[in-house]
């Protein structure tokens, strides 16, 4: 979560910094100077936001696999000879799994 909130201050201060004289003619913000909108600083905001979201992605990857491969198969095999063990062994489960 952090690094998706980080994602988004980044995101939302590249916006304020590159608005900033629309902003500051409407009224909304008066006080401080104008920051620069260089190219060195579009283009590290850029590798910033990359790295960011490339963490988040193998992030969210990583844990749907191992969720994938850790979680155990869920089946029932019915053991023991003949019809009626297999019954009663299938009712059995089917009592203790699915009770009234």
């Amino acid at each position: 979560m952090a690094h998706l909130t980080a994602f988004e201050n980044e995101l939302d201060q590249l916006f304020l910094d590159r608005t900033y004289s629309i902003r500051s003619r409407l009224g909304l913000k008066k006080r401080g100077r104008q920051p620069r909108m260089t190219r060195k600083k579009i283009d590290h905001a850029i590798g910033k936001l990359q790295d960011l979201t490339t963490t988040i992605l193998a992030r969210g990857l990583a844990v749907k696999e191992f969720d994938n491969n850790a979680n155990p198969k869920k089946w029932r095999k019915i053991t023991g000879r003949g019809w009626k063990n297999q019954k009663g062994l299938f009712e059995q489960w089917f009592q203790k799994t699915f009770p009234k």
